[in-house]
C-alpha cells in the first residue's frame, strides 16, 4: 500500500483527492454563504413590508368615515353613505 502512495500515479490520486476535497467543501461554504445574505435579505425586507404596513394601519384607524370614503376615492352622500 505504501508503495502505491509514493508511486506517481498514487501521488496524482492523493492529490487529485485532497484536491476534489477542498473544491467540495468550498462549494459548500459559499452555498451556505448566500443561503446565509438571502435569509437574512428576506427577514431585511419582511421588517421594511411590517413597518409600512403598521404605518398605513395606523393611518387608516385615525380616518373617520369622511376622510376613509375620500381615501378610497368616494363621496359622502347626506344621507352618511359613501358613494
Amino acid at each position: 500500500m505504501w508503495a502505491f502512495l509514493t508511486s506517481k500515479l498514487g501521488v496524482y490520486v492523493v492529490c487529485g483527492a485532497a484536491i476534489t476535497a477542498f473544491l467540495s467543501w468550498t462549494h459548500y461554504e459559499m452555498y451556505e454563504t448566500g443561503r446565509r445574505y438571502e435569509r437574512s435579505a428576506m427577514l431585511n425586507r419582511s421588517v421594511i413590508i411590517l413597518r409600512e404596513r403598521i404605518k398605513t394601519d395606523a393611518a387608516v384607524s385615525a380616518m373617520d368615515d369622511a376622510g376613509l370614503c375620500a381615501a378610497l376615492g368616494g363621496g359622502m352622500s347626506d344621507a352618511g353613505v359613501c358613494e
